[in-house]
Parts: structure tokens; C-alpha cells; sequence
């Protein structure tokens, strides 16, 4: 596969160095020249306002058309719808429009960008490209800062592009949900929640389908235990069931439990395994156990794993266990099984991952959930997946890497929204990256062959590395090489041309094409800008991620954060976005040509 990732030595050869190359010959001569005509037309060179036409002003050193006030700026369509009239570029602070405001700002060195091309400007505060009307450009800036609770103001102003004077208000959202990843008290102080026993818990011999035993878990308010009665319903190779006696449900009934647990035991449990680490086993006896349980949804969750189980902590049973939520009595047995077996590939890789590397309080509990999502994808089962990307797709702005990546001693966020915008970027993220490397490929049995991404999946299992830093690692590059490339990918992925033909994307700039399942019949990878397989009971189709209307960028990015700024021309000649940084900032910039 093209576009490889190198090893740490080689990292600069993924991105294309920083061309201080000045403008074409032809661009500096217009820029550069003096129109003595009077009546010059739009386009045309200028020095000053009185050389162009009726209805034109001299902007950039070109004249452009007159512009109406911010305030009476219609409404921007969606990207790839037309009013007719084009975008009207508004007044901005600190313009005033002088000749020669743009011709000190690099611009690409082969003149414009193809849709689909990009650029990496030297200086991120004062960049730009030359445009016409009709097309559109993201702007894409981020932050490479790691503080945590860092944010700095950045004020944009325009010339031949759009900024409205004040940013709308944004809506008030739902009202947070109680976190899906429980936080006990003590984890990060407790030494035998952080410590793995040296000899397997004893068992005294395997249950019986009948048998009864007592279980602990979480109660609903996330900070206690409780214990519950639960009753054995299906035992096999690796999988054991248990029922929840003490909190009533409608039993999915045998039926369902079998056809989870043969999901498990034949592709989950062997393909898991082969994509990370073994599991733990500190029980000894070879098992996985479920135990299904209303509990877990009174915490928010279909599912989770309490780390504190493998240790010799009392918080713990002292097994491998996944908590599951009763599946939804509607959709049927078939979608049943398929449900519950999709929630447990996602939490086998939890417990994978604490058996590992322990509970430590430097793991990040996002790129965590992101690697369990990228686990039920990789498994076979990740089509649920599907229903919650959109959040992202449509809302970027509370990812930044600090809390989405590589955020040591956080719990999982309260609010729904924000929860599951860290997960989708997670997921994107380890999924563009998995893909970067060169994937996997799948045998007509179901087995599971390397073609370079399982680096990334093991390198999680190390120890010793966690967050931005273990990425790092396993790829081989810095954050400041493949974020602004991962950001590239989900603006570009799957776009066409005017006339629907695929962009012709480099592999760093773009998602692997998906592929179906051989034992499952599930889509594995994502495809953007296209219809994505629900098994056979449909499809799912999922957008680029949203760029920001320059009128509703907030004017302040957080450290580590990512702000997409729609950028669309009125007319021909340079378009050029200047940034006023705070102090502190760490900012890049590339443009992106989207059409």
C-alpha cells in the first residue's frame, strides 16, 4: 500500500516540506504591475480604488466587487449547493483594503489547487491561495500544544473570503447522562487495583448450567458495589454466562445466550488475540465471564469491564469478566445475538488492555474507548458503530488531543454528546492510522494475516507509553506529520469532481477502501461521502466531517484543538486568511481545496 508511514528516522518524508518557493512569474507580474486605465474590471491589478470600475474596490491589490454590510450577508449553503450570487467577502478588523496587502503572503507554488490538493503555508498567521468564485477551501488549523486546560484566542480577518463580525450563539444541547465508564474511588491511589496477582485466583471446579453464585457490581451512581445473586446459563471452551437474579429482565432466553456466546468462542475471542494480546486469565480457567445484568444500564453503558476484577483489590470478583446490559427485546433474536456480540468485542479489548498493562492513571480513557471501537470493526462486529460517527462528522470542536487522546487521570465525560464526539474521533483516528500502516487482511476461514497494522494495535500493549506518545511510537512520526494528514482524510474522503469522478487521492489523504467480512458479512473500515454497510439490513451513509462557517468560528482554539474553517472566493485572485495568535499558541495551518 502506498503512502506507508517510515520508521521514526524517516518521519519528515511523510509530509512535504514547507515551499518558501515565491508566486509564478506570471501571478508577481500581475500582482506587481500598475493599471493606468480608468474602469479596470473585476480581477484586475490595482493600486488604489479610483483605477477599477463602477461597483468595484481595490482589495489585495486586485479589484473585487463592493461588498454589502456583515449584517445583511445572506445565510452560507452547505458545501456543493450554489445561490447564484456566490459568497460576499464582509468587512474585518484590521483591513483596509491597501494595495499590496497580499503580496507579501506565500501563496502555493504552482499557483491554485486542484480540488483535492493541499498546502502547507510556512507561516500559519498569514497565508493563502488563489481562488475564483465557485470554489471552496477548508482552512485547516490546529493547535500541537498538550496542556490539558489550555486555550488561546485567535482573531481571523479576510481579504476575498467571508468573515461575518460576531459568531452565533451555539445551542444549549441535551442534558448530560451519567458517564458510561464508571471511576471508583481509590483508583489511582489503591496499589492492588494497580497490581496483577502472580498466580491465577483459585477456582474449585468449573459451574454447572443452574448453578448459583454471588457476583459485585457497580451500582448506579458509579461509585459503589453492590452484590447480586446470578445464575449460570450457558458454559463453554471460553465464554461462561451469568444472569442477574437479584434485578429482574426478561430473559433473551438460551437461544439468544448460544448465539452470542458461539460469536465469541469461534471469531471474537481467537481474532482479538491475534490483534492485541491474550487475555488475562487470572481465574485459571480459561473463560471469559459475562454476567447480564439491568445494573449496567442504569450506569448509561451496554456494557463494561471493571479493571479492579483482575487485581486483589476488594473492588473486584477476581475473574475476567464483561458486564452486559439485557439486549433490546425488539428486532428479534437474530439482532439480539448480533448486538450483544458486538458489545462484547468492544469490551474484550478493555479487558485485554487492563491484563496487560494494569490500571495506571497515565492511560487515556478516549483513546482507550477508540481502540474497543476499532476492536468491534476489526472483530467482525463493529456495525453499530456506524450510528454514533456522525456525532463528530457533524460537531469536531470539543475533540482536541489532550482530551481525546492523551488524557491521563480523566474519566469518561458526563455529557453524551462530548462522550461520544471523543469516541468517533478516536475511532477515525486509530482506524486512518491502522489503515496508514497497511491494515490487515482476512482468510476465506475468518483468520486474521498482518499487512502492517497490527503494529499499532500491539504498541498499545507495551507499557511504558500511553496516549499521543505510544501513537507516536508505533508509527514512527510526530503528531505534527499525521494529525494535520488524519484531518486531510476526513474533509477529502470519498469526494468527487464536478462531474462525480473520485478525487485522486494519495493514501495519506484518504480512509483504505472498506471490505466485508468473510465470516460475518460486517463492513470493516469506513468510507466517507458514502453509503456504509449495516449488514444486509441496510446502510448507513456518513458525510465529510463539517468544516465551520467562518461566521460561526468562536475565535478561540484550544491547546491541542482543531478548528476547519470553510473559506469560499467571490472572485479571481488571492484569498488570504491572517491569523492574530495569542501567546502561547503552538498553530499550523494547511488549505485544503475541497471543489
Amino acid at each position: 500500500m502506498g503512502g506507508l508511514f517510515r520508521s521514526a528516522g524517516a518521519a519528515a518524508g511523510l509530509r512535504p516540506a514547507a515551499c518558501h518557493a515565491a508566486p509564478l512569474p506570471a501571478l508577481a507580474a500581475l500582482l506587481a504591475a500598475v493599471v493606468t486605465a480608468c474602469g479596470a474590471s473585476a480581477g484586475a491589478p490595482c493600486e488604489s480604488s479610483d483605477e477599477c470600475a463602477a461597483g468595484l474596490l481595490c482589495r489585495g491589490g486586485v479589484c473585487l466587487p463592493l461588498v454589502p454590510e456583515d449584517a445583511d450577508l445572506p445565510d452560507v449553503l452547505p458545501d456543493g449547493e450554489e445561490d447564484g450570487a456566490g459568497d460576499v467577502p464582509g468587512d474585518v478588523p484590521g483591513d483596509d483594503g491597501g494595495a499590496g496587502d497580499a503580496a507579501d503572503v506565500p501563496l502555493p507554488p504552482l499557483g491554485t489547487l486542484r480540488p483535492g490538493e493541499v498546502y502547507d503555508p510556512p507561516d500559519p498567521t498569514a497565508s493563502g491561495v488563489l481562488g475564483a468564485a465557485g470554489e471552496s477551501y477548508a482552512l485547516v488549523l490546529w493547535d500541537n500544544g498538550l496542556g490539558i486546560w489550555d486555550s488561546w484566542d485567535v482573531a481571523v480577518s479576510v481579504e476575498n473570503g467571508r468573515k461575518a463580525s460576531e459568531p452565533r450563539a451555539p445551542d444549549a444541547g441535551a442534558p448530560p447522562a451519567r458517564a458510561a465508564i464508571p471511576c471508583l474511588p481509590g483508583r489511582f491511589v489503591d496499589l492492588a487495583a494497580r497490581r496483577l496477582p502472580d498466580s491465577p485466583f483459585p477456582v474449585r471446579r468449573d459451574p454447572l448450567p443452574g448453578d448459583t453464585t454471588t457476583f459485585r457490581v457497580i451500582d448506579a451512581s458509579g461509585t459503589a458495589m453492590i452484590e447480586v445473586t446470578a445464575r449460570l446459563e450457558y458454559i463453554g471452551a471460553g465464554l461462561e454466562i451469568w444472569s442477574d437474579q437479584t434485578h429482574s429482565f426478561t430473559s433473551p432466553g438460551l437461544e439468544v445466550y448460544e448465539g452470542f456466546a458461539g460469536h465469541f468462542e469461534r471469531t471474537i475471542l481467537p481474532r482479538e488475540r491475534t490483534l492485541f494480546h491474550a487475555e488475562p486469565d487470572v481465574d485459571g480457567n480459561g473463560r471469559v465471564t459475562v454476567l447480564v445484568s439491568p445494573t449496567v444500564g442504569e450506569l448509561g453503558a451496554s456494557g463494561y469491564v471493571n479493571p479492579y476484577d483482575l487485581t486483589t483489590s476488594s473492588y473486584g470478583n477476581h475473574k475476567d469478566m464483561i458486564y452486559l446490559n439485557p439486549p433490546p427485546r425488539w428486532g428479534g433474536a437474530e439482532y439480539q445475538i448480533l448486538s450483544c456480540a458486538g458489545v462484547l468485542a468492544h469490551e474484550l479489548q478493555h479487558l485485554i488492555r487492563a491484563g496487560a498493562i494494569g490500571i495506571d492513571p497515565s492511560e487515556s480513557i478516549y483513546l482507550n474507548e477508540g481502540m474497543s471501537h476499532l476492536a468491534a470493526d476489526l472483530a467482525g462486529f463493529g456495525f453499530d458503530n456506524l450510528w454514533f460517527l456522525t456525532e463528530f462528522l457533524d460537531d469536531y470542536v470539543p475533540f482536541t488531543v489532550p482530551r481525546g487522546i492523551d488524557s491521563p487521570r480523566m474519566a469518561a465525560s458526563s455529557d453524551w454528546h462530548q462522550d461520544v464526539v471523543m469516541r468517533s474521533a478516536g475511532y477515525f483516528l486509530l482506524r486512518y492510522l491502522f489503515d496508514r500502516l497497511g491494515g490487515a487482511t482476512y482468510a476465506p476461514d475468518g483468520g486474521i494475516t498482518d499487512a502492517g497494522g497490527l503494529s499499532l494495535l500491539r504498541s498499545q500493549f507495551a507499557g511504558g507509553r500511553f496516549g499521543i506518545a505510544a501513537l507516536e511510537w508505533a508509527v514512527g512520526a510526530s503528531r505534527r506529520d499525521f494529525i494535520p494528514d488524519w484531518l486531510t482524510a476526513m474533509l477529502l474522503d470519498g469526494r468527487t469532481d464536478a462531474g462525480g469522478t473520485p478525487l485522486p487521492l494519495p493514501p495519506r489523504h484518504r480512509f483504505a477502501d472498506p471490505t466485508l467480512d468473510p465470516v460475518t458479512g460486517a463492513q470493516h473500515g469506513v468510507a466517507l461521502n458514502a453509503e456504509n454497510a449495516y449488514l444486509d439490513w441496510g446502510t448507513v451513509r456518513l458525510e465529510n466531517v463539517s468544516p465551520t462557517d467562518l461566521r460561526d468560528f468562536a475565535g478561540r482554539i484550544d491547546a491541542g484543538g482543531v478548528a476547519l474553517l470553510m473559506v469560499r472566493p467571490v472572485a479571481p485572485g488571492p484569498v488570504v486568511v491572517r491569523l492574530d495568535v495569542e501567546r502561547g499558541a503552538d498553530l499550523a495551518a494547511r488549505w485544503v481545496r475541497l471543489r
